[in-house]
């Protein structure tokens, strides 16, 4: 926290990245001393600190953390997501930003309507987390930190806090639409049924109380907010419903009580003929609706998140000593052992203390083959163990995992503003009172020169501008499109660093296309089968008789092929595989061998038959594995990354639209030339 010096001097310390030698502290103590009111500024290279002693004016620390943006170098800041609940256009959002960007410590608030959440960079020892939540509550908003982005509890909590609100909305839209809709009948002398009841003084009681029920049962929300933007010298979308339906509210008040009292002056007057009780109720089920309609598109736009989060696995199984336990996930800590079992998901960030699998790591890498794994290999969260059981060690969990930090970028790019957003956003805040403002001078206007009865006409005028100039599609349009632009990107396994970066996508001349998944279908299958012994139907009931046991990825394709042909698959004795290698199995007397040139050639199989076919299936990137029966070869197969029917088509559509494309590929150089000519 600062310390005190003197009434109105501060003392804070605050850490600096990207400093290397004595050169950087003094360009960064010089960058502090030029903010006006700096009165000293001590940086030290080996703690990577700054003390700045200055004079307590409003934005001073803003401008000296922008002097040491400016000099080069990064000011070290914690970030947090806070939920917040309440908002509902886009003048809330600009209350929150205002009202957490007045705290001292706080660097940068982005305030998203759509997500209803607060991303907040700030430095901790300036501006505790509890002084953020207090700022916003004050402001009329209930705001909690985000937890854990992988706790499967918080997402669980989460989603049974959002069913629970949208089930609430339902009720109490279908009970102000139908008490609306009877109100809207009892409000005319035009219904047969409503001319038997008029006489009855009990007739206008219900309408009153009906009236009532909806106007603070069902549009209770609504007054809390609107009066917290009022407390606050602030209005929102709810500033206009509550005016609205208030106005229309206590005029019908007014008249029901003068016609049950006898008031004979105004129930003679024309103003008398007609309640607009169904007016309020109908006004609010309408926005009840479309907040419920709002609500359920927010709550579909989180499913990209929520898909990321359902890769981790909520329980794992720790090692303890000789032991084996299941445990919550949340309860695992840096430097335990877990055990993962074949087609398992990896838990968490670690290396691989026993055992060899092939895991697949689709998901981050894009590659469609398994890579084979053993003790020291790195294995990520998320990514499938596909053939044995392993122990690993967790380095890195949660949200400092790669998984966390995938779901962490697509966060930010969901709560991000782009440029164009932000033009909005200062506009809409000032909407709200200039709506007011008109709706007023309107009233004012017909209630002078309108027709008779002149009030009754003022009033509906003032009503139906401050109900129709409802800003929501203002401040939800741009967000809106933008989370669902970038959760189904996110599905598809495109990651968008934030909302300027899409911005600027229509103005790309380049385009970098993966290859594995993106040209191609992302899985090996069979494209040769070249015999030199034999006929093709025994060489592929040999192979696939002999990978069926193998758990190398690229035998499945083979087996898969054999089974879609109709061949009866056999079962192969003293099957045994060799990593990097290949495999050799007993089929009844004779011994097969699968595998690459070394292997075959290491049991003395002479490959001379096929060294030119072998070549030409290399050179065109395909993988080839060879089939020898009794140390006789029988003949090659070849197996390629299919491309997708639509790939050309795309490459030729954006190079008409003038961008150049650029294949890129972890693969092997022949591989990718080759499907980069095709």
């Amino acid at each position: 926290m600062p310390l005190p010096e003197t009434s109105s001097q501060l003392t804070t310390i605050v850490g600096i990245n990207g400093m290397s030698c004595a050169a950087c502290t003094a360009s960064v103590e010089t960058a502090i001393r030029s903010v006006s009111n700096v009165e000293e500024a001590t940086v030290n290279l080996a703690t990577e600190k700054a003390t700045v002693i200055y004079q307590s004016r409003p934005t001073i620390l803003k401008e000296i953390l922008n002097a040491v943006r400016d000099s080069g170098y990064s000011i070290k800041t914690e970030h947090i997501t806070l939920e917040i609940q309440g908002m509902t256009c886009a003048a809330c959002t600009s209350t929150v930003e205002k009202a957490m960007s007045k705290l001292e410590g706080v660097v940068e608030v982005i305030v998203s309507l759509t997500k209803e959440q607060a991303q907040v960079s700030y430095l901790e020892q300036l501006t505790p987390v509890s002084t953020m939540i207090d700022a916003v509550r004050k402001v009329g908003y209930n705001v909690n930190p985000k937890l854990d982005n992988v706790s499967s509890d918080a997402k669980g909590s989460q989603l049974t806090s959002q069913t629970k609100e949208i089930s609430l909305l339902k009720y109490k839209f279908f009970v102000s639409a139908f008490v609306g809709f009877i109100l809207f009948l009892g409000s005319f002398n035009r219904f047969p049924w409503v001319n038997t009841l008029i006489q009855y003084d009990y007739y206008l009681l219900t309408l009153l109380s009906l009236g009532t029920l909806v106007q603070f049962w069902a549009g209770s929300s609504f007054y809390k907010s609107g009066l917290s933007a009022l407390r606050n010298k602030t209005a929102n979308m709810y500033t206009l419903v509550c005016l609205g339906t208030s106005v229309a509210y206590i005029y019908s008040v007014v008249i029901t009580l003068t016609r049950i009292i006898g008031t004979v002056e105004i129930e003679n007057s024309p103003m008398s003929k007609t309640l607009h009780f169904d007016t309020a109720a109908i006004i609010i089920a309408l926005v009840i609706l479309g907040r419920l309609l709002e609500r359920r598109a927010r709550h579909r736009t989180s499913d990209a998140i929520r898909q990321l989060i359902d890769l981790k696995p909520n329980q794992v199984s720790k090692i303890t000593g000789s032991k084996e336990m299941i445990i919550p996930i949340s309860e695992l800590i840096i430097g335990d052992t877990v055990i993962v079992k074949p087609g398992e998901r990896i838990p968490v960030d670690g290396e691989i203390v026993d055992g060899y699998s092939w895991i697949d790591e689709s998901m981050i890498s894009g590659e469609s083959i398994p890579l084979e794994k053993g003790p020291g290999g790195q294995v990520y969260s998320a990514t499938i163990n596909t053939t044995r059981s392993l122990i690993i060690r967790a380095d890195r969990l949660g949200q400092h995992s790669i998984l966390g930090q995938i779901i962490e970028m697509v966060e930010k790019a969901q709560n991000s503003k782009i440029p164009i957003q932000r033009i909005v956003d200062a506009f809409a805040a000032h909407f709200v009172p200039g709506v007011i403002a008109i709706a007023g001078i309107s009233f004012m206007f017909w209630f002078i020169w309108g027709p008779e009865p002149s009030l009754l006409y003022s009033l509906l005028t003032f009503i139906s501008i401050l109900v129709v100039a409802c800003p929501c599609a203002i401040g939800l349009a741009t967000p809106t499109a933008m989370i669902v632009s970038t959760g189904h990107a996110a599905n598809r396994g495109i990651l968008i660093k934030n909302a300027e970066t899409l911005e600027k996508t229509n103005k790309a001349t380049v385009v970098l296309v993966d290859k594995t998944g993106t040209l191609t279908k992302g899985k090996p299958e069979v494209t040769d089968i070249f015999v030199i012994k034999g006929t093709r139907t025994e060489l592929l009931h040999i192979a696939a008789s002999v990978e069926v046991r193998s758990e190398h990825p690229l035998g499945k394709p083979i087996v898969a092929l054999a089974i879609n042909e109709g061949l009866n698959i056999g079962k192969p004795d003293n099957f045994e595989a060799f990593p990097g290698l290949g495999v050799k199995a007993n089929m009844g007397e004779h011994c097969v061998l699968l595998g690459n040139q070394k292997f075959l050639t290491s049991n003395n199989v002479c490959l001379d038959a096929v060294a030119s076919v072998r070549t030409e299936m290399e050179e065109a990137g395909k993988t080839t594995i060879l089939v020898a029966k009794d140390n006789q070869l029988l003949g090659i197969i070849g197996l390629s990354d299919i491309i997708k029917d639509e790939s050309a088509a795309m490459v030729a559509h954006l190079n008409s639209l003038g961008v150049e494309t650029i294949m890129v590929t972890g693969d092997n150089p022949k591989s990718a030339q080759e499907i980069a000519r095709r």
